[in-house]
């Protein structure tokens, strides 16, 4: 398999506490896995060590060949938080354009490569235009797709990528991530909107208390739990628990 992301029995620890508990996974190129898992299962540390905010207290971390958290592995990868947040002050053009510089993009490129991410997300020119403290959430949401993706990244991580967006903002976006994905793109992605997410992933992994309890493609978890959709796949692996602590 072509992996584009390793994780080696990672264990995450702070202050005593163990957050993850020996992940290890493998997401070959051209694949989208769902990362599923209540409030405080480990999501966000797994992110934060992906992103080489975080280092793994024990087990090992690869992405695109480097150790994660690597310039080489970060500068051919795009990231969407959870709640993006901008200088208000900002129009939509700057906050791209500036991406674009920290990404590398060079300046003749830049304004090119702005306006084709803002085409894939369906932001109009005249919203750019805009200053973002203007914005309603589904447009920042889609502004921070498009800031993910200017710089043609070969790895995409998206923490919650359905918040804030509509019906038609939902159906842009798995449209969007099939069609990055038929160019060879891989993404690996966290989400409440199981729904949304069961159209799209070609894998599935179930974090609980820091574990993973189900790592598999989602027709091997459908062939083995007949009739049933991934939510009620996911309650039947989680039970009727329920996590507060933050991730």
């Amino acid at each position: 398999m072509n992996s584009v992301l390793v994780l080696e029995d990672v264990t995450k620890s702070y202050g005593g506490r163990q957050i993850l508990r020996g992940i290890s996974l493998e997401l070959a190129a051209g694949q989208i896995l769902g990362y599923f898992g209540l409030n405080g299962a480990g999501k966000s540390t797994t992110n934060r060590i992906l992103l080489g905010f975080a280092r793994p207290t024990a087990g090992r971390c690869r992405l695109l060949g480097f150790d994660a958290g690597d310039r080489r592995a970060l500068a051919r990868s795009g990231y969407l938080p959870e709640s993006p947040h901008y200088h208000d002050y900002l129009t939509g053009w700057e906050i791209l354009e500036y991406a674009a510089c920290l990404y590398g993009v060079p300046r003749a490129e830049r304004t090119g490569r702005a306006e084709a991410a803002a085409a894939r997300v369906v932001l109009a020119p005249e919203a750019l235009g805009r200053r973002v403290g203007t914005y309603s959430k589904g447009m920042r949401q889609r502004l921070g797709l498009a800031q993910a993706l200017l710089h043609d990244p070969a790895f995409l991580l998206l923490d919650e990528p359905f918040t804030g967006l509509d019906p038609v903002g939902r159906a842009m976006l798995k449209e969007l991530l099939r069609q990055y994905r038929s160019g060879g793109g891989t993404v690996f992605f966290s989400s409440h909107q199981l729904l949304d997410a069961q159209e799209i992933c070609d894998r599935a992994a179930i974090l609980h208390r820091g574990r993973l309890v189900a790592d598999a493609s989602l027709s091997e978890l459908e062939a083995s739990h007949p009739g049933l959709t991934l939510e009620q796949i996911f309650l039947r692996h989680v039970g009727g628990d329920a996590e507060s602590d933050r991730d």
